[in-house]
This record gives C-alpha cells, structure tokens and sequence, in this order.
C-alpha cells in the first residue's frame, strides 16, 4: 500500500475541543465526510492487500501458516491507524484507548485463528469463499474507527448519537437505526454489527 503524503499530513492537525480536524493553513474544519472518506480509503487500500494475500493462498503461493501471520500484522496495523485516526493522532490517546484497541485486535486474532483451523481442516474451501471473509476482517476496521470515534465524544461530555446513513446501499437494520434520530449514547446497534456486518458504510454522530 502507498505511505501517506507526509505534506498532506503535515497540512491537517487536529482540535480536541471540538473533535474534529482543521487545515493548519485556513484554520478551516474538514467535513466530516471527506475525513471517513480517507477512512475508507485506507481500509479498502488494506482490503485489497488482504484480498491479494488470500489469493495467493488460494493460488498455492504462500503456507498457511505464512498467510496467518502476514494476515494478522495486517489486521493490527489497520486497526491502530483507526483508532489514532479517531483519537485525532497518538498525542490524544489515552492509555484506555490503547488498551480497548490491543482488546479489539486480541479479538481479530482469535477469528483469524478460527479462519485458519477451518482452512487446515477443508471446513473453509481454498476458492473465492476465503478471499471474500478475508476481505471482511479489514472492511471491519469502520466499526473500530465508528467506535472510537463514538468512546471519544462520550469522554468529551457527549450524551447523545445518531446514525447516519452511508453512500450506499442499506440494509434494514441502518435503515431503522438511522429513522430513530438522536438517542441516548451507546443505544443504537454498533456499525459492524448490524445485517450488514462488516459491508456497513454508516456513520454515527455525537453531541
């Protein structure tokens, strides 16, 4: 995967106060949807690369035991870049944020390590059934960043959430969550676990 333009980098800080990202130039804030936009960006980036690692197990090029790890490091590395990205970067995360992502990853690495046992004993075929889950523990890093986000602002003082519909399609869980509006903090089904899993491209808000 391509390493960030550390110039765009440098270009954007963030304000704890308001939780949000601002241009250090203007002193603008960035819309929150272009900031899940590179979200998303970095988790489909991560998604490919994690779709190429699974063909090449498919495909006879790489062990088991090879794509295990290589999949694992994937899956840590993709989970702490959410959970810095939304803490607003490492200096605005606590030692209790560090310690709810190393419990999210232990969680990946103990579906991954299912993953395999069923690849070694053929319950999982070697065809495009395990490059499509595999996919999904990487399209899973939205509900990090989603819940991150959301722990974040309830820390901040927020009491309230609402889900927001994504660009694109919905299943009926977002549907309904979204039509409640604004509801008490912690009360509306997670992104990620709702019909559509890990494929969920909704957003929540705080206030």
């Amino acid at each position: 995967m391509a390493r960030p333009d550390p110039t765009q980098v440098a270009r954007y800080g963030y304000d704890p106060r308001s939780r949000r990202y601002r241009d250090r130039g203007s002193g603008q804030y960035v819309a929150g949807r272009d900031v899940r936009a590179a979200v998303d960006a970095v988790i489909d980036a991560q998604s490919a690369s994690m779709r190429q690692l699974a063909q090449r197990l498919v495909n006879g090029e790489i062990a088991l035991a090879d794509w295990q790890v290589q999949s694992a490091a994937l899956l840590k590395s993709l989970h702490v870049a959410m959970g810095l990205a939304a803490n607003g970067g490492l200096a605005a995360t606590s030692a209790s944020d560090l310690g709810y992502l190393a419990n999210k990853i232990k969680e990946q690495y103990k579906y991954l390590n299912r993953f395999a046992q069923e690849i070694r004993s053929g319950v999982q075929k070697l065809d495009g059934t395990l490059i499509s889950r595999a996919e999904m523990y990487t399209q899973a890093g939205r509900g990090i960043y989603e819940n991150v986000v959301g722990r974040a602002a309830e820390d901040a003082g927020a009491t309230e959430e609402r889900s927001v519909l994504g660009p694109a399609d919905h299943c009926s869980s977002c549907v309904s969550q979204a039509a409640k509006g604004w509801q008490p903090i912690n009360s509306l089904i997670p992104i990620g676990q709702r019909k559509c899993l890990a494929n969920c491209r909704c957003t929540m808000e705080q206030r």
